[in-house]
């Protein structure tokens, strides 16, 4: 069995800053006495194609293997600088200008698993 199509959805990337830092979040860690993240989102694309065999079944289960060829386009947004608070509250966003660039990603991805089937 052949299945094809395209998935749309949203990505998340966090980068915490920690260890020796350029002055500008080096400050702001200081002001705030917290370890400060970088975080941004992006639109992920991924156009994609599995491949589904089933050597073996029974009547009411199949049990076999699945192999998977992807193309990631990922959308980036710009880099945020903030915090988590303490408390496991949500992102703090500073609202200060980040100079750290943003660039646009995509990539090829394999997959291969089982798949069971009820």
């Amino acid at each position: 069995m052949i299945a094809a199509g395209l998935s749309v959805g949203e990505h998340f990337d966090r980068v915490v800053l920690n260890g020796k830092l350029p002055s500008f979040p080096d400050s702001l860690s200081q002001a705030y006495h917290t370890t400060l993240s970088l975080r941004r989102t992006g639109l992920v694309i991924e156009p994609a194609t599995k491949f589904f065999w089933y050597p073996f079944q029974k009547k009411k289960m199949r049990m076999g293997i699945f192999g998977g060829i992807y193309y990631d386009l990922d959308f980036n947004s710009r880099w945020r600088v903030g915090y988590y608070p303490h408390n496991s509250g949500p992102f703090k966003n500073l609202r200060k200008p980040t100079s750290i660039r943003t660039s646009q990603e995509s990539g090829w991805v394999y997959s291969l698993g089982l798949s069971i089937g009820l």
